[in-house]
């Protein structure tokens, strides 16, 4: 039902280790001027095992703007690796499996 969906939502995305993936995307984008978007968009696209496409959902040409801005974006290994280190809790279970 699209209740339970709800809840895995709540349970998967609103979890202590989704904002901790959530901050670590904010400090990278702090870093490069950018915005979380538009880090969250540039990590998407350079992650060769994602094998999905982001559905950007902009109301405003301007955020259309903001978005499309993310293919400039080119993120430092540390970057990379600090959102990716942020999806591991720290027994190493992978966030979300």
């Amino acid at each position: 039902s699209r209740a339970s969906l709800d809840d895995r939502f709540e349970r998967f995305y609103l979890s202590e280790r989704g904002w901790k993936v959530l901050d670590a995307v904010r400090e990278v984008a702090a870093d490069l001027d950018a915005t979380p978007a538009q880090v969250a968009l540039a990590w998407l696209t350079e992650w060769d095992e994602f094998t999905c496409v982001p559905i950007v959902g902009a109301r405003t040409t301007e955020q259309l703007a903001e978005n499309v801005a993310a293919t400039d974006l080119e993120l430092s290994d540390t970057q990379w690796d600090r959102i990716m280190d942020a999806r591991y809790d720290p027994d190493g279970t992978l966030w979300g499996h």
